[in-house]
């Protein structure tokens, strides 16, 4: 893509639990809040690049 660098990657976490949308006062867009928006948050550094690392029951990584 144009202005990207070409080794440009994504980690993604995933955590299953509610989560709930606001708007956010500053840029008027959706914001996601919630104990398990966090948690995600929080387990994607566990990803290497170019993989997503869900979490279950909050005890076990699991391959993608």
């Amino acid at each position: 893509m144009v202005g990207l660098p070409e080794d440009l990657g994504m980690r993604i976490g995933l955590h299953a639990g509610p989560g709930y949308v606001t708007k956010d006062p500053v840029t008027g867009g959706p914001a996601f809040m919630g104990a398990h928006v966090n948690h995600a948050a929080r387990i994607e550094p566990a990803a290497a690049k170019n993989e997503a690392a869900p979490w279950y029951n909050g005890c076990c990584k699991l391959a993608a």
